[in-house]
Parts: structure tokens; C-alpha cells; sequence
């Protein structure tokens, strides 16, 4: 399923524009009011998460992911008891149970291949790119917890993959649109769309299909 919903090229990022509701401090009740303003922020960036699961799977860097989780436990050597160790993604109750949760899903028809799951952390921070000026970027990236946390660090790992750019709103919005000045909810906004475009139907089709009845 996973092979048929990729896409010929691998790794590939698009542009798409995405417009976002500004908030004006009025009520829009449906039917009943004006439509709440909205504003087109062009050109976000972003690949499908699908696509690079699929690239880092089949990389040499995922001979040492863990697929199969597991607690572990420290002997205090003054009381000799065992204390619960929490380290890493694969060793959490978490990631425990939706292992399980997975195995007890009857499997596909006719495949015998080992079913495991794939441990997604998200993260974004918009960073300047300058010391002086104003250029900056907003990336959203991913790393899988199924790599140890040991390896992630390392600079020269390649475990940070990008999977958008939220673009910067122009100050239009803030000039042309005479609103309040809290528009916190529109950097959630676009941090929203963003991921659910690099999510997108196919990454949601394929857990979906996989969750069955989890």
C-alpha cells in the first residue's frame, strides 16, 4: 500500500499557498454575521511525510533503529532495587503499548513481513538567519524516535529531516488589516496547515489503513 501511494519522484518538495482566518475581536456566529477576514500567505514549502519515512527506512542509517521497545532498569547498588530507566522514545510506556497494540492486529493477507512502529518527533522554531536584517526561516522538521538519542545529537548524523518551511507573513496583514496586535493565532495556524500538508491523505490514508483497530 505504502509503495503505491508514493509518488515517482522521492523526496519531493512542493509550493503551496495557504490562507489562514485572522481574528478582528468580533463575533462570527454562522448566518448571522460577516465572514471572518482571512489572508493567502504564498509559498510554503513542504514534502510528504510519507516520502521520507520511506527514504530514511531504506537508508543504511536504519540498520541501527530500534524496532522492537523495551524497558530498562538500573540496580541501586545501596538498596538493590531496580529503578525504571527513562531514556529513550522506544523505551516508554508509550511506545510499548502501541507496539502491542500492533501486534494484536490480525496482519495483512498473505504477508509475513515483522510489524513495527515508527516513533515521529516534530519540532519547529523560527530562527534568524542574520545578524543583522530581518531574513529568517520557520522549519518544521522531524526525527524518529527509533534512532537513539545518542545518535541524534551527533551534528554530522543527517537525523534532522525537513519536511516544510512556514513562510513569514507580510506585514500587509498587519498595515492593510487594521486588527489587534495579537495575532499569535496566526503563526498556529500556519504551523497547523503546515502539517497537515506534509501529512497530506497519503501518510493519513496509510495510518488509517494500518491502525484498523487499534
Amino acid at each position: 500500500l505504502i509503495d503505491k501511494l508514493l509518488s515517482k519522484d522521492a523526496d519531493c518538495w512542493h509550493e503551496s499557498d495557504v490562507t489562514i482566518d485572522v481574528p478582528d475581536s468580533r463575533s462570527h456566529l454562522p448566518r448571522q454575521d460577516s465572514p471572518i477576514p482571512t489572508f493567502c500567505v504564498p509559498g510554503l514549502m513542504h514534502r510528504s511525510i510519507l516520502e521520507v519515512i520511506s527514504s530514511v527506512w531504506s537508508s543504511p542509517d536504519a540498520s541501527s533503529f530500534q524496532y522492537v521497545p523495551f524497558q530498562r532498569f538500573w540496580e541501586n547498588p545501596s538498596s538493590g532495587i531496580d529503578e525504571r530507566v527513562h531514556g529513550e522514545l522506544y523505551t516508554s510506556d508509550a511506545f510499548l503499548e502501541a507496539h502491542n497494540a500492533l501486534q494484536r492486529q490480525p496482519p495483512e493477507q498473505g504477508c509475513t513481513l515483522e510489524r513495527v512502529v515508527c516513533g515521529l518527533m516534530a519540532f519547529s522554531d523560527s530562527t534568524h538567519l542574520t545578524s543583522f536584517g530581518d531574513a529568517a526561516l520557520w522549519p518544521l522538521y522531524i526525527y524518529f524516535g527509533n534512532q537513539s538519542k545518542y545518535a541524534r545529537v551527533q551534528p554530522s548524523s543527517g537525523s534532522c529531516h525537513h519536511v516544510a518551511y512556514i513562510p513569514k507573513v507580510s506585514q500587509v496583514i498587519f498595515t492593510t488589516l487594521a486588527f489587534p496586535d495579537d495575532l499569535s493565532c496566526s503563526s498556529r495556524t500556519r504551523f497547523t496547515i503546515s502539517m497537515c500538508l506534509s501529512l497530506a491523505k497519503d501518510l493519513l490514508q496509510t495510518c488509517s489503513h494500518i491502525a484498523g483497530e487499534i
